[in-house]
């Protein structure tokens, strides 16, 4: 096929010689096995006659050639060997090659070595042995141009390679039997390579090890090691093939990755990255990569990825938590395609069956708890999005706020989230609010594009309402709440108690009961911003009415703005009885309402001004479980008022601060010794006075009315000193109290004049003074000048000691706190 050979034919001294070369290299010529070069330094050897019809048994035919910048196609599939510098030895029917150096593609052959032998079949075949070393990149193209299949060579098609390859090729050629495949094993063995997948963004660095590839068995398994997302991966590759043709392949790897290698995956969504930054430690992982080669089959490329996260810590809600040292199985297998199927299991208790489309989640199911049927016949309901159903032991509800602004410092993932969630519909065996625990809630989270927020709908005997959600963290939680109630110590009903049922109030506050600040651990510094409003506030079975303020925390606690409430009975920012306008105009000013709550990180303290109304005391004091020692049909207090703890450790043991009042139109309720934290008005045995006066039979079953109550006191730790005087005013008496009064050990110092008419109460009078020439006298005085001294029929009492059972102290008649005291009749 050259002109060295045809020299070679005229060398040949006969016609049996020339016809056996010209067999040897039409062989060589239908097999296209020599396709150039320069053959020099040859021979051939022929044995034997030369005669027509001699024997061929007693023939032998030998021949070399010295081949240089040879070009060898021993299979049209396969690449050509170039440059080729070898020898070729014949004998017969026997052909060996020893090919000292050449190149294909780039890579550069070592010693080759090849035969040409025929089986018991009479099958003629070329078998070859060598080496090739060459840059990885060289490999990766060589195997573009070998028959591994379109699918196998679309994998590697976009692959990048830096570092260089050795191989050991094995190759059988057949070269008389048609429609026989040539037989081909590489064994590239690649040391400290760097691989880049640009379809997946990945990036193997030090890649060490074996790729075999056999032409019969497919990828044999064999093992590598190298370097993933920042860590050692082990990888094993290995295929799965049937009558000689590779089914699938597998890529199986074994490893750990660093987080922010893996946040900084360019394929990872942007919750997904946000949600790695909650993790402390390494990711461990398994991981299984399937690649189906055949043409015919619809299967496509899919990956499974196992990890129990051992050693990492997850600071993710309740129950997707969990500390370095507990183990939490994650199951995902991803099929890929134009529309990717995400399926898998997260702990024991979490399912999902998800589609994506172009990176992005858009539609499938999440089932929170245990669910035994396939979740497949939930996905084909027509809701568009994520359905995320089921039920829940615990939701602590601080714990997503606080998880949802962490994400939000870097992103916003509510938005992207609320147009890929459907809805979310679980019911929870708790829900926690701020460490008080609802029972048996339902909830249902639906996003609204229009708000911009999450709209939660809450239903339980605990709590019932709307609680939206902002995408924007630094907007305001909204709740709207029908009720709220929630779990309290005390578990005695002291609502609604009738005359007969003061016992019980009396019994309940003679317990000694330790207080408990419930908001002591809740640092208002960490709370979101919020408008809130409930028509219904309960701790127990104790009833705190309807709130609605704004919270706006601040660095040194939070200011709750925008305040009303009617706290059983006691209203702020509500509708009052009439004050004067322009005395209430100077009232408005000087008790502007407001709330602040203090905390520097150890220490709470709540500031509260404001004027607050109620209409009868006497309702007002048996809602908050103290006997109704008086009535009224109104009350305005101005308060600028302050107390250590937190707001539901309002105590009056404590307070700091001016409360002014002004209670009209009542009367003191016959029995009714004052009791409790309100005996800033009932603090006085009513009863007792009657009875020591003597006073007619009607006023004493009827009780003590009254036209109005004055009073400024002055607070400073629960001590509490009586500004001038408290004044109780009526009909035909008046009382003046001065003095002051210890509210956490409930006792008073202090004086009270009693102004009664004489006309009606000579034997009062006398029992002041033990004197009847004096009784007479008072009252001839009074029946010449009548109400004009009647202020002065006064007696002075002393008030000195506890409250309970407090019995008032004679000390004179005729007083008056405006009085000098060298004036008083003792």
């Amino acid at each position: 096929r050259t002109a060295d050979s045809q020299y070679i034919f005229a060398t040949l001294e006969n016609a049996e010689q020339i016809k056996k070369l010209k067999d040897i290299l039409n062989r060589s010529k239908e097999s296209n096995a020599v396709l150039g070069g320069e053959v020099y330094d040859s021979g051939v050897l022929f044995r034997g006659s030369t005669l027509a019809g001699s024997s061929t048994e007693s023939k032998t035919f030998q021949s070399y050639y010295l081949l240089k910048d040879g070009e060898v196609n021993f299979s049209d599939e396969w690449p050509n060997i170039n440059e080729m510098s070898g020898y070729i030895y014949t004998d017969d029917n026997d052909i060996d090659i020893e090919v000292n150096s050449g190149a294909s593609l780039n890579l550069e052959l070592g010693i080759v070595i090849g035969e040409v032998r025929r089986n018991e079949a009479d099958e003629n075949w070329l078998s070859i042995n060598g080496q090739a070393v060459g840059p990885t990149a060289s490999g990766l193209n060589y195997l573009q141009q070998a028959p591994l299949g379109e699918r196998l060579k679309n994998s590697f098609s976009t692959w990048q390679a830096e570092g260089d390859l050795a191989a050991d090729i094995t190759v059988r050629v057949p070269l008389n039997i048609p429609n026989r495949e040539p037989e081909v094993r590489l064994n590239f063995s690649v040391a400290e390579n760097d691989i880049v997948i640009p379809e997946y963004d990945l990036e193997v660095n030090q890649l060490t090890g074996p790729v075999i590839y056999d032409s019969l068995s497919g990828l044999e398994s064999s093992a590598m090691s190298g370097e993933l997302f920042g860590r050692e991966v082990a990888l094993k590759l290995s295929s799965q093939s049937s009558d000689g043709e590779i089914e699938t392949i597998f890529v199986d790897a074994e490893g750990a990755a660093i987080k922010e290698e893996l946040i900084a995956w360019p394929p990872q969504s942007r919750f997904v990255r946000d949600v790695l930054t909650e993790m402390d430690g390494d990711l461990n992982y398994q991981a299984k990569l399937s690649l189906p080669q055949g043409i015919a089959t619809d299967q496509s490329n899919s990956l499974l990825i196992d990890s129990n996260f051992t050693g990492a810590a997850l600071n993710l809600p309740q129950p997707f938590g969990k500390t370095e040292n507990e183990s939490l199985a994650l199951h995902v297998e991803l099929q890929f395609g134009e529309r990717q199927a995400v399926t898998g299991t997260f702990g024991d208790d979490v399912q999902f069956e998800l589609n994506m489309e172009e990176g992005s989640v858009n539609d499938g199911v999440v089932y929170i708890g245990s669910y035994d049927a396939p979740l497949a016949a939930i996905s084909d309901s027509d809701a568009e999005g994520i359905m995320i159903i089921g039920e829940l032991d615990v939701l602590v509800l601080e714990e997503w706020t606080a998880f949802l602004s962490r994400l939000s410092s870097t992103s916003n993932p509510s938005e992207d989230l609320s147009s890929a969630i459907a809805f979310v519909d679980v019911q929870l065996d708790i829900l926690e609010l701020y460490e008080q625990e609802l029972p048996g809630v339902a909830m249902r989270i639906e996003g609204d594009g229009q708000t911009s927020s999450w709209e939660i709908m809450l239903d339980s005997d605990s709590i019932q309402g709307q609680v939206n959600f902002p995408f924007d963290q630094t907007d305001y939680l909204s709740l709207d709440l029908a009720y709220l109630r929630l779990p309290g110590d005390e578990e005695e009903d002291l609502n609604g108690l009738s005359d007969s049922d003061e016992s019980v109030a009396l019994e309940l506050e003679e317990e000694e009961v330790e207080p408990v600040d419930v908001l002591a651990g809740i640092d208002p510094r960490s709370l979101p911003r919020m408008h809130f409003t409930t028509d219904e506030f309960s701790i127990g079975s104790l009833p705190y009415g309807a709130f609605a303020f704004t919270f706006e925390p601040n660095s040194s606690g939070a200011e709750v703005n925008d305040l009303v409430f009617d706290f059983r009975g006691l209203r702020l920012g509500m509708e009052g009885p009439y004050v004067d306008g322009s005395e209430m105009d100077e009232y408005a000013q000087r008790f502007a309402p407001s709330f602040t709550w203090h905390f520097d990180g150890n220490e709470h303290r709540s500031e509260l001004t404001g004027i607050l109304y109620a209409d009868d005391m006497a309702e007002l004091l048996t809602a908050n479980g103290y006997a109704a020692s008086f009535e009224s049909d109104n009350a305005i207090f101005f308060a600028d008022l302050s107390w250590p703890g937190s707001p539901a450790f309002f105590a009056g043991s404590h307070l700091s601060g001016e409360l002014d009042m002004d209670i009209e139109d009542g009367r003191f309720l016959q029995g009714s010794g004052g009791q409790g934290a309100l005996r800033l008005i009932s603090i006085l045995n009513f009863d007792a006075i009657m009875r020591r006066g003597i006073l007619s039979n009607d006023l004493v079953r009827t009780g003590l009315a009254y036209e109005e109550i004055t009073a400024e006191l002055n607070l400073d730790d629960g001590h509490v000193t009586i500004e001038d005087r408290l004044v109780i005013s009526g009909p035909s008496s008046l009382y003046q109290i001065t003095g002051e009064l210890d509210l956490e050990d409930e006792t008073i110092l202090g004086e009270m004049f009693v102004t009664l008419p004489l006309s009606d109460n000579i034997p009062w009078l006398g029992l002041l003074t033990a004197n009847l020439p004096l009784a007479v006298g008072t009252y001839l005085f009074d029946q010449i000048f009548g109400d004009q001294v009647d202020s002065l029929s006064s007696a002075v009492y002393t008030l000195d000691g506890p409250w309970e059972n407090l019995e008032p102290e004679f000390k004179q008649a005729f007083g008056s706190p405006d009085a000098p005291a060298e004036t008083v009749i003792q």
